[in-house]
This record gives C-alpha cells, sequence and structure tokens, in this order.
C-alpha cells in the first residue's frame, strides 16, 4: 500500500511540475507529455484505491474467522481440525454451558 501511495505521490508531482512548465514555458515541453504525466497520475489513483478495496475486503473476510460463543463454557468436542475448511452451517465444536448443569444425587 506505502508503495502504491507513494508511486501516486510521485505521479502526481512530476504531472504538476510539467504542467507549471507548459504553462511557463509554452515551447519546454509538449501538451503531449503532460497529458501523458495526468494518465500516469490516474492510474496510480486508480492502483490506490483498488489496494484500499483489496484490504477492505480482506479484513471483512478475516472477521469470518473468529468463533465467539454467545456464553462462557467448555469445549468438549472438536469436529474439524484448525486450518480446516468448513461449510456454512456445519458442526465445528460442541461447547458445554456450564451454568445450565444440573447434577441428581440421590442420598440413602
Amino acid at each position: 500500500m506505502a508503495r502504491a501511495e507513494a508511486a501516486y505521490e510521485r505521479s502526481a508531482n512530476d504531472y504538476e511540475r510539467e504542467r507549471r512548465i507548459l504553462q511557463q514555458e509554452p515551447g519546454a515541453t509538449s501538451k503531449t507529455a503532460v497529458e501523458n504525466k495526468l494518465a500516469n497520475r490516474d492510474k496510480a489513483a486508480a492502483d490506490v484505491k483498488a489496494l484500499r478495496a483489496s484490504v477492505a475486503a480482506a479484513q471483512d473476510q478475516l472477521a469470518y474467522t473468529y468463533l465467539n460463543a454467545s456464553f462462557k463454557g467448555m469445549v468438549v468436542a472438536q469436529y474439524v481440525q484448525n486450518f480446516e475448511h468448513v461449510a456454512a452451517q456445519q458442526s465445528i465444536l460442541r461447547i458445554l454451558d456450564s451454568s445450565r448443569i444440573e447434577i441428581v444425587v440421590s442420598i440413602p
């Protein structure tokens, strides 16, 4: 990301420099050179935007890699191994909710 942002800054500076030269000394550079610098700047801006979208999508996907239970408990069975792909609605763990355990004891 930093490389793409640096490339954008460099191309933006190149475009501004070329544009100023064209305005101040029209014979020192061509309009085509300014248009090429503008195209390079716009491409670099698009690259930065695409990378930001990729980062956002990766962060969104990362959110799906964590499992959180709605209660405190203990894992009593694990049905899949680490890094194994799972499908929606597939059982992954069995968690024992220790706050709801009922024990019946008979005393003679």
